[in-house]
């Protein structure tokens, strides 16, 4: 859950004076006062943060477990981005007096344990499956925070998490084809038109 991350649809409210993200003297977190976040703000930095996490976790399971190398390869993925993703979201908390989990949550627990059980066939289609879903759900809630958070600096991590979330999201499809046991191109090369339809 694409930092992951199981962050949920939120809704912003709107801020005309933020919407261009471009401004230059924004272009490093800008200290601020405690309380100077919206609740939805800071919603979205805990939903992101427990999401990043969670991913990053799992990823770690997918490591020890699966011997599928297009999952492996998409799990160490997630691994190096989430943490730093994190790194970069727990900064910009930070900056702005708020917080950001450093463990799981019971919720976020109860997913790494349900999959750390399984056997390594049914991880690596379970793990895949989750992905997509997950990163599905990731992109909806960034690109919602790019276009709505009350604070600049959050619509330009939303904005520059995005891209690396839609890679996720590309290679978790790849994989999940490949743990079914379909022959398919990398995810960073386009199939050929004429390839056997899965």
């Amino acid at each position: 859950m694409g930092l992951a991350l199981s962050v949920p649809m939120l809704s912003f409210p709107g801020d005309p004076q933020n919407e261009s993200s471009s401004r230059p003297e924004a272009a490093q977190p800008q200290a601020a006062e405690k309380g100077t976040l919206s609740e939805t703000d800071r919603k979205f930095i805990q939903e992101a943060a427990l999401g990043g996490l969670m991913e990053a976790e799992l990823g770690k399971v997918a490591l020890r477990k699966s011997s599928n190398d297009r999952v492996r390869e998409m799990a160490q993925h997630i691994v190096d981005d989430h943490t730093r993703a994190n790194e970069r979201l727990q900064a910009l908390a930070q900056a702005k007096g708020a917080e950001t989990p450093d463990q799981l949550d019971a919720k976020h627990q109860k997913q790494v344990d349900k999959l750390q059980k399984l056997s390594a066939d049914r991880f690596d289609r379970e793990y895949v499956a989750l992905m997509v879903s997950d990163h599905k759900e990731d992109i909806k809630a960034f690109r919602t925070a790019e276009a709505h958070a009350g604070d600049a600096d959050l619509k330009r991590f939303a904005a520059g998490t995005l891209p690396t979330l839609e890679q996720h999201l590309r290679m978790a499809e790849s994989a999940k084809q490949a743990a079914a046991g379909h022959s398919i191109s990398p995810p960073h090369v386009a199939a050929p038109d004429n390839m056997s339809s899965q």
